[in-house]
């Protein structure tokens, strides 16, 4: 496991935003992924979400077009993310005390951005409602070899685990069954982590 500490936070911002203004147009999520997630959901019922890093927008989109959702909010760092819907300039290492126990579910491709993940962790599962999961994605990008001073945070899938139940619990794994190498190009498979708090009964 690897953290790129950066020599200030004002540091760490510049290089968020300057990557986001880079990388405005590239897609990295996958509607298929969300596809699945969003089939994985539904039978819960969720009514409101919260997407984190969301840079251009897409799985807002993707996940308001297969779930009947009643809201649904982006967080972006980088003053460009207002310009999508649902997006709002936020750091996802703060709380928001209106999100506070409200979230049915949260989902993220950009944990690897953090530069403390385990209190940035402890930050979005304090936002869930009893019950609520947190969905984060794990693929060979976010391994220690691809940390740098944007990918702050890298570890292997084995290490994105222990920290994740170092105080929570991941309940289940998911990738697609039906993944092909094409799909994603040469950064291979994705999985999606999906944490509960500790404190959630088993069967919830």
């Amino acid at each position: 496991m690897k953290i790129h500490k950066p020599s200030s936070y004002e540091e760490y911002l510049e290089k968020q935003i300057n990557a986001n203004i880079v990388k405005q147009n590239v897609v990295w999520v996958s509607e298929k992924d969300i596809v699945m997630l969003s089939n994985y959901l539904r039978p819960s019922r969720p009514r409101q979400a919260l997407c984190h890093g969301t840079r251009n927008g897409k799985e807002l989109e993707f996940f308001k077009k297969h779930l009947d959702l009643e809201k649904i909010i982006g967080t972006e760092v980088s003053p460009l993310g207002v310009n999508y819907p649902d997006t709002i300039l936020w750091d996802f290492h703060l709380m928001n005390e209106e999100w506070r126990g409200a979230m049915d579910f949260i989902y993220s491709n950009s944990f690897d951005h953090s530069f403390d993940p385990e209190a940035c962790l402890d930050t979005w599962m304090a936002c869930l409602k009893p019950g609520g999961v947190c969905i984060i994605e794990w693929s060979q990008d976010s391994s220690e070899s691809f940390s740098n001073a944007v990918d702050v945070f890298g570890g292997s899938m084995e290490e994105y685990r222990a920290l994740f139940e170092k105080k929570h619990r991941v309940v289940e794994v998911l990738t697609r069954s039906d993944y092909r190498p094409e799909d994603y190009g040469s950064l291979g498979q994705r999985w999606f982590f999906v944490l509960k708090n500790r404190n959630t009964p088993a069967d919830n």
